[in-house]
C-alpha cells in the first residue's frame, strides 16, 4: 500500500505551522514542520518530499530563494507558496520558478485543503504520464520490433536516419507486416516523441471527403474549401501543418492508416 503524500510546512511564524499541521495530519497526510528557510531545505533533504509549503517572507534564506533550491535538488517536489504580502510581481516571479500556487494569507483550512489536494493530483497526473510515456517508449524502441534479417537491419537504419529529420515519410506493405509499429517507433525515436501521434483510418477520412464533396456541390464551394471548414481547419502564415507518416498497405487503400505527428516537408519511402 503506498504512504500518504509528505508535506513540509515552512514558516517563521510557529502558531499558523502548527494550525496548518494539525489541518493536515487530520486529512492523512504525513507532515514535518520547519521554522525558517535553512530548516526548510534541511527537512526536506532528510526524506523524499511530496509538497512544501512556505512562506514567501522569512528572516535568513525566505521562500523564494528556498523555491530555487528545492527546484534545483528536487524538481519533482511542489512547491507552494504563502504570504500576508503578496503583489502580482512576486506571484509571476514564483510560478516562474516553478511554484505551483501562490496562496495569499490569511486563508481558509478549506482553501488551504483544496489548494493542496488539487496540486498533489496534478503532481501525480504528471508523474503517471511520464511513466507511460517511457513504458510506450520501450515498447516501441528498436529492442522490441523483432527482427535480425538484412531487410530488417535496413529498416532499422533507415528508421534511424529519418527519425529526427523534417521530411514525411510513406511506409507501404501488405496487411499485418508492422507498418503502423514502424511509424509509431519513427515517432517514440524522434525529437517529436513528446507530442501526439495521431492514427487516422483512411476509410473514415474518405467518408468524411464525401460528405464534405456533396456538402460542397450543394453549397457551390470547393470540395476541399468545404473539407477544411468543416474539419475546424484554419490556418494563418505562422501555423505549419502537420507531419505526414502515411501508412498504406499493397493492394487495399481503404484500409490504410494516417498517422500524423508534426510539421514534415517531402516523402521518405520505407517497404514492407
Amino acid at each position: 500500500m503506498p504512504s500518504a503524500p509528505r508535506i513540509v510546512i515552512v514558516d517563521d511564524e510557529a502558531d499558523l505551522a502548527s494550525s496548518c499541521q494539525r489541518l493536515l495530519d487530520g486529512k492523512g497526510y504525513r507532515t514535518a514542520v520547519a521554522h525558517s528557510g535553512e530548516e526548510g531545505i534541511a527537512t526536506v533533504r532528510q526524506d523524499e518530499s511530496d509538497l512544501v509549503l512556505t512562506d514567501l517572507k522569512m528572516p535568513g534564506m525566505g521562500g523564494m530563494e528556498l523555491l530555487k533550491q528545492i527546484k534545483s535538488e528536487s524538481p519533482e517536489t511542489v512547491v507552494v507558496m504563502m504570504t500576508a504580502f503578496s503583489t502580482i510581481e512576486d506571484a509571476v516571479e514564483a510560478m516562474r520558478l516553478g511554484a505551483a500556487d501562490f496562496i495569499p494569507k490569511p486563508f481558509t483550512p478549506e482553501h488551504l485543503s483544496i489548494v493542496v489536494e488539487r496540486v498533489l493530483e496534478e503532481s501525480e497526473l504528471r508523474k503517471e504520464n511520464r511513466s507511460l510515456r517511457e513504458q510506450l517508449g520501450r515498447e516501441y524502441s528498436f529492442d522490441n520490433i523483432i527482427g535480425r534479417s538484412p531487410p530488417m537491419v535496413q529498416i532499422f537504419e533507415l528508421i534511424k536516419k529519418i527519425a529526427d529529420s523534417t521530411i514525411s515519410v510513406l511506409i507501404t506493405g501488405a496487411s499485418g507486416t508492422g507498418k503502423e509499429l514502424i511509424a509509431r517507433s519513427i515517432h517514440t525515436n524522434s525529437f517529436r516523441h513528446g507530442k501526439p501521434f495521431v492514427p487516422i483510418t483512411a476509410e473514415r477520412c474518405r467518408r468524411i471527403w464525401w460528405r464534405a464533396r456533396s456538402s460542397a456541390t450543394k453549397k457551390g464551394r470547393s470540395p476541399a474549401a468545404s473539407a477544411a471548414i468543416k474539419s475546424g481547419n484554419r490556418t494563418s502564415a505562422s501555423s505549419a501543418p502537420p507531419t505526414r507518416i502515411w501508412i498504406t498497405p499493397s493492394k487495399r487503400v481503404t484500409s490504410a492508416r494516417i498517422c500524423f505527428t508534426e510539421s514534415i516537408p517531402s516523402p521518405s519511402i520505407c517497404h514492407l
